[in-house]
């Protein structure tokens, strides 16, 4: 009887340890993910979504910054007190940086009290009309004054030929 109390009493023990165990606060697994995507969405405003949004615009203001120091020596202002501003660039060739000329003969200029005409390569024109790639802007009595497409102002000055009398010396 006394093996029987021994197995017992140690039947006893085991089965205590085991509750015991059993009973024994067990570590936790706690999952950061969810922890760090509620921290994240504040106010149902996503700040990784916003963080990434910054860097894709932080990098795109680089690219254009570099892009125009590429370009900043290539571009030169002009004024013309009587234009608005104009950027031109200096890859211009030189038949674009010098206008074209006009190359036209005044036969003859015709003032009168609302019109005026100008013979020009033997054909009657009058203010606003074209010749060429040029527009008659303003007929005087010397002179006409011509604008091109690009809005260059030419003077063209008509040379009388004096007319002699017959009569021979």
């Amino acid at each position: 009887m006394e093996r029987k109390k021994l197995t017992l009493l140690v039947l006893t023990i085991v089965l205590i340890l085991l509750w015991a165990w059993q009973l024994k606060p067990k570590k936790k697994k706690i999952n950061i993910e969810p922890i760090i995507e509620e921290k994240e969405i504040i106010a149902g405003i996503n700040l990784r979504e916003i963080e990434e949004n910054f860097s894709e615009i932080k990098k795109k203001i680089v690219e254009i910054e570099n892009i125009n120091k590429a370009n900043i020596g290539k571009i030169t202002i002009q004024k013309n007190p009587l234009k608005p501003w104009i950027l031109r660039k200096e890859s211009l060739t030189k038949e674009e940086k010098e206008p074209e000329k006009p190359n036209f003969k005044i036969s003859g200029i015709v003032q009168g009290s609302k019109k005026s005409y100008v013979i020009i390569d033997n054909e009657v024109k009058e203010e606003g009309e074209t010749i060429g790639n040029f527009i008659i802007f303003k007929i005087y009595p010397e002179k006409v004054i011509l604008k091109d497409m690009t809005g260059n102002f030419f003077t063209l000055n008509f040379e009388f030929e004096q007319g002699g009398n017959n009569e021979k010396q």
